[in-house]
């Protein structure tokens, strides 16, 4: 799950949230941002998607390392906003569908949906029959109060129902539903639901269905059978626990990019497919309830705390998604090409991609951050992880803030500070050590994507050392066991 696209509006308010969550403290030079809410949440940093995470850190340890280009000062404390609670949901009894956002459309935009020789079946959701069918590949259009269906060969016709009304697509004659869109082959019934801007296009599919694309999307084709079964079981945790989270909430469950977990669709992937065959239902658990099995490309050697990273959720502080009593080290260190990274950033440009990318977050008082002299660690987490940073300015301005919103800040485009850099040009990870050379910030760093959970070149590495699936959970999320919800 690399997160190649920067984080949507609802994942940069959790993160803002999520750095309050994680230290306990917030400083006053950057206070509690305006608009924090709960994000969706997700599954960010893939290994073979080619993106990353956000990663925090969880415990305590001091750091006192950094890069210094001039004085700092000691910033004043204070007390972070209290978070929303959701219970994890317990196994379910049978196979759920997940319901997965593959895309959007703009109003008067048409989107062509199917393939050549199909028939599809449309109607309104929450209504038995179907009220039109229409030859693909058709062109379906949104305007404010209507639909307008062009089927292949033939004339458009305007569908008068109500603006808000979702048309439920589903294909003809095949013997599995599926639907070509964007580009893709997408398994499952698919949803076209309004919105303010045009309409989401959403794919209700089968959970094990679903996996198989997952899985193939994930990791790379030639790891072993082991890694893509742990995978799988990290997956479907994942999955099942999103899916309770937003029913009844919102339209869709999860996204098909690295906002949740990368998803390929329909996939002929022999080996991902047996891996979910494999696995079929079985999920993560820890104290009767479904853990969240969040991870990443490469932890670099220390894991993060999901909570205060990837998460928000009170509820997700437990055993198996915490740094405290984790192992240490990990077999990525051994063949991943991010295991070790290093980047020399020209402090004029950190100076200004701060200033810019502040404001826009919340923190509106690094807006007059003119030229930063100092970049140091302020704490650890129990793993070793980087935790906090402290970040100063001329003029004495001083931010401490977690390394993965520093990680954030400086992969964002000072231009456009919501968006990310190109992926190339973006920090690789909250797990750095920060120094100064001349005009320079270089970061030794460690890993790619947020750390939490299991670390996927981790659980190949470990593959190739013996290690079957069980091994590979075992270790990436402690005091977890894995139990059959379904058949």
């Amino acid at each position: 799950m690399f997160s190649a696209q920067p984080p949507d509006s609802s994942r940069r308010a959790f993160l803002r949230v999520a750095a309050l969550a994680a230290a306990g403290t917030l400083l006053t030079c950057c206070k509690t941002p305006e608009g924090a809410k709960t994000a969706k949440g997700g599954a960010l940093g893939g290994a073979a998607a080619g993106g990353a995470g956000s990663a925090l850190g969880g415990g305590t340890q001091a750091g006192g390392t950094g890069a210094v280009a001039g004085d700092g000062a000691q910033p004043p404390i204070a007390t972070p906003p209290s978070e929303k609670i959701i219970d994890r949901p317990v196994p379910p009894p049978k196979e759920p569908a997940v319901r997965v956002k593959v895309g959007g459309i703009v109003q008067q935009k048409g989107i062509e949906v199917g393939a050549p020789g199909q028939l599809l079946s449309v109607k309104v959701d929450g209504q038995d029959e179907a009220f039109t069918r229409v030859k693909a590949p058709a062109i379906f259009t949104r305007t404010k109060n209507a639909w307008t269906i062009t089927p292949h060969g033939g004339a458009a016709k305007r569908i008068d129902i109500a603006g808000d009304s979702v048309l439920v697509v589903a294909t003809l004659g095949t013997a599995h539903e599926e639907f070509r869109v964007f580009g893709g082959v997408w398994p499952g019934v698919l949803h076209l639901v309004p919105t303010n801007a045009g309409a989401d296009v959403i794919a209700h599919v089968p959970l094990e269905t679903y996996l198989a694309g997952v899985v193939a999307k994930e990791l790379y084709n030639s790891w072993s059978l082991e890694a893509h079964m742990a995978q799988a079981i990290a997956a479907r945790s994942y999955a099942v626990c999103e899916e309770a989270r937003w029913e009844g909430t919102r339209h869709f469950d999860v996204h098909a990019s690295e906002a949740s977990q990368a998803w390929a669709g329909k996939t002929e992937h022999a080996k991902s497919i047996e891996a979910v065959r494999r696995t079929r239902g079985q999920l993560l658990v820890f104290e009767g309830a479904v853990v969240p099995a969040y991870y990443s490309s490469c932890c670099g050697g220390a894991r993060a705390n999901a909570q205060g990273t990837v998460t928000s959720n009170l509820r997700h502080d437990i055993a198996p998604l915490s740094s405290v009593g984790a192992p240490r080290g990990c077999a990525c260190m051994d063949f991943s090409p991010n295991a070790r990274w290093t980047v020399s950033l020209p402090l004029q440009g950190v100076s200004q991609t701060l200033r810019a990318w502040g404001p826009v977050e919340g923190f509106r008082e690094l807006g007059s951050f003119s030229s930063v002299r100092t970049l140091e660690i302020v704490s650890r987490n129990a793993a070793g992880r980087t935790e906090r940073m402290r970040v100063a300015a001329q003029g004495n301005l001083v931010c401490e803030l977690p390394a993965e919103r520093v990680r954030w800040a400086l992969s964002a485009d000072p231009k456009n500070p919501r968006v990310s850099k190109p992926l190339k040009e973006r920090v690789k990870s909250g797990y750095f050590d920060p120094r100064i050379e001349g005009a320079a910030l270089v970061l030794d760093g460690y890993g790619f994507g947020h750390g939490v959970g299991m670390c996927q070149f981790g659980a190949e590495g470990a593959s190739r050392k013996g290690a079957d699936a069980r091994k590979i959970l075992a270790r990436s999320y402690p005091s977890s066991t894995i139990a059959v919800a379904y058949g």
